[in-house]
């Protein structure tokens, strides 16, 4: 149990490090994959899903889901940075040939934004092209000057799916593992289950709670996996009867 406990605190010291540092999106321009003059192929499909894993530790993942109808596109993207909050909405807009000009309405942390994104078609692939930081506006916004574009994978749909669930569950506390910027805990579900779940005082900010062994709660959030655990990096929690 010693050693187990000690992998815990490693894993969630290096978490609380990399979600204090500045994280690059998925999508930025200085992406080791990024691209420029590829020969793009038309999409031949209606319904297509891309992916892309990437940064420091290869838990950054950009999720797209296209549904295809004439010259209509509509769908989902998805950019969830690791130990940070996810950007989730819906993208709305027309393809042209091979590329497609949109409107992705998302959600973070709360409030609902918009940006312009451009894409188009590759070889078993989706090219983006880069976001950049306007210093006048304090907001990113689609880098239309640039010549490079990010290559995101054609994946099969079900599997895409399956990355961009959320998790829920009830159960009891277990085993508490502190750490500097907050803990990580063992949590028996009411299904039988066992989770881990990761409490972590930056990503959770006044919502932090420090719950004791033997509580019972319900806990909400994206997941990795440690240990062959799936773990909660928890954003909403609350004690259930």
């Amino acid at each position: 149990m010693i050693k187990t406990a000690k992998s815990y605190l490693a894993v969630l010291s290096t978490a609380c490090l990399i979600a204090c540092q500045q994280s690059q999106t998925t999508s930025s321009g200085s992406d080791s994959d990024s691209v420029s003059g590829i020969q793009n192929e038309s999409p031949s499909e209606e319904n297509i899903c891309f992916r892309k894993v990437s940064g420091l530790q290869n838990k950054d993942t950009l999720s797209i889901s296209l549904k295809i109808e004439g010259n209509k596109v509509s769908g989902k993207m998805r950019n969830a940075i690791y130990e940070k909050d996810a950007r989730t909405g819906e993208i709305e807009g027309e393809l042209m040939g091979n590329s497609i000009s949109a409107v992705w309405k998302f959600n973070q942390e709360g409030t609902t934004d918009t940006m312009k994104v451009e894409f188009q078609f590759g070889k078993d692939e989706i090219q983006q092209r880069p976001f950049m930081f306007n210093e006048k506006t304090g907001r990113e916004q689609t880098n239309t000057a640039s010549a490079d574009w990010i290559k995101i994978p054609k994946v099969e749909c079900s599997d895409d799916a399956h990355h961009e669930a959320n998790v829920t569950a009830t159960g009891t506390i277990g085993t508490i593992m502190q750490g500097k910027d907050g803990y990580m805990a063992t949590l028996k579900s009411e299904d039988g289950n066992e989770y881990l779940i990761t409490m972590s005082i930056i990503r959770m900010e006044k919502q932090y709670v420090a719950y004791k062994a033997g509580d019972k709660v319900t806990v909400s959030g994206d997941t990795i996996h440690v240990n062959n655990k799936v773990n909660i990096l928890v954003k909403h929690s609350g004690k259930a009867k």
